[in-house]
C-alpha cells in the first residue's frame, strides 16, 4: 500500500512540474526583453483575513504603453509608488511582464525535483525504512 501512495506522490509531483513548465513554456523559450518600469500602485487581495498588495507596474514597450500587476502579493505596500523597476518579459508578451526571482524559482523546481528523488530514493531501497 506504501507503494500506492508513493507513486501517487510522484505522479502529484509530475503533474505540478508540468503545469509550471507549461505556465513558464514562453519565458523558456523566448528570448527576455528588460525593460525599466514604474511603480504606479498597488492592487490588493485579501488572505486569511489580513489585506495583501502587489505592485502595478508603468512601461514602455515597442511605442506602447502596458501596465501588469506582480504576481507576488506581499504583507506590506512595497516597492513605493515612483519606484523604478527592471522586469523582464518573453519577446512579443509584454502582458507577461514581472520582475525577475531567479532564486526564488530555482528554489521552487529544485524543492520539486527534491520531494520527487527522495521519494525515487525510498522505493528504491536507497533510504533506510521507516518507523
Amino acid at each position: 500500500m506504501e507503494a500506492v501512495f508513493n507513486w501517487l506522490a510522484i505522479a502529484l509531483l509530475g503533474i505540478v512540474l508540468a503545469a509550471m513548465l507549461w505556465n513558464d513554456r514562453l519565458r523558456l523559450l523566448r528570448p527576455s526583453v528588460r525593460v525599466q518600469g514604474e511603480v504606479i500602485g498597488h492592487r490588493t487581495g485579501m488572505s486569511d483575513g489580513d489585506t495583501d498588495y502587489a505592485a502595478i507596474y508603468r512601461f514602455t514597450a515597442d511605442g506602447v504603453q502596458h501596465e501588469v500587476a506582480d504576481g507576488i502579493y506581499t504583507a506590506v505596500r512595497r516597492p513605493d509608488v515612483g519606484t523604478r523597476y527592471t522586469l523582464h518579459y518573453p519577446q512579443g508578451r509584454p502582458d507577461l511582464a514581472r520582475p525577475p526571482r531567479l532564486a526564488f524559482w530555482i528554489m521552487v523546481y529544485g524543492l520539486i525535483f527534491g520531494m520527487a528523488a527522495l521519494l525515487v530514493a525510498k522505493m528504491l531501497g536507497w533510504l533506510a525504512p521507516g518507523p
